[in-house]
């Protein structure tokens, strides 16, 4: 006789159930997820089993959280992905994941600097002069992951925004298990501002090489710091 399968656990039943419920257009990307109550309610589960479904949508890149405004509805599951097994915060695996990050930006800013209209530049515009009126490391921080995921929107790739948003969870996941912002490149934050504003400009200016080199000088800087955060 054969063995009985387990039923999945109920928090997976409810991830299955909110991204069916995301594709099939009930809730649609850029919209707020009703609350855990409300989502108990219609799915007859407790709220326990909606916070972790929810969590696990986080980590791939399917809804985010803000606060003060629930979790938004960031793309569509099937325009999601899921980070490789085995990917943890061993020093190998954070420099897998800033390389990572570096290849999937080059692309995008080479991408944005063909599709991104007047509007969107003038978006961009505006991180570059809030990291330059930012007056802390969480603050400064903020916008600059804030300009690198709408630069990577403006691609108009969505493939690539979810890939974005997944690598950066994991980089929150290594802060969270350090009990500190290992990345923070806050004491280099003045020629932050500056290759900022270089990326800026270039992609509003469809230069695309000087856009990538601008990606790359970004790049060495957070491996730089990360290096003087690990040791320090």
């Amino acid at each position: 006789m054969s063995e009985r399968r387990k039923a999945p656990p109920l928090h997976v039943k409810v991830i299955q159930s909110l991204q069916e419920l995301i594709e099939n257009g009930a809730y649609k990307p850029g919209s707020r997820l009703p609350s855990e109550r409300a989502l108990s309610e219609r799915l007859k589960v407790c709220r326990n089993s909606v916070r972790e479904a929810i969590r696990a949508l986080e980590v791939i890149g399917v809804l985010e959280s803000h606060h003060g405004e629930g979790n938004i509805i960031r793309c569509l599951p099937s325009d999601a992905i899921i980070l490789p097994a085995g990917i943890g915060i061993s020093r190998e695996n954070i420099i897998e994941i800033l390389e990572a990050r570096r290849a999937i930006e080059s692309e995008a800013v080479k991408l944005a600097c063909l599709r991104i209209s007047q509007e969107q530049g003038e978006i961009l515009r505006c991180y570059v002069e809030e990291m330059k009126i930012a007056n802390c490391n969480a603050g400064g921080m903020a916008i600059d992951a804030g300009f690198h995921r709408k630069m990577t929107e403006f691609s108009g790739n969505k493939l690539l925004l979810s890939y974005l948003n997944s690598l950066m969870r994991s980089m929150d996941d290594v802060r969270q298990a350090e009990q500190r912002d290992v990345f923070s490149t806050w004491k280099h934050f003045s020629a932050l501002i500056d290759i900022h504003s270089c990326i800026c400009e270039s992609i509003i200016k469809n230069l695309p090489e000087k856009a990538v080199v601008g990606i790359n000088e970004y790049f060495a800087m957070v491996f730089r710091a990360w290096s003087e955060n690990e040791v320090g």
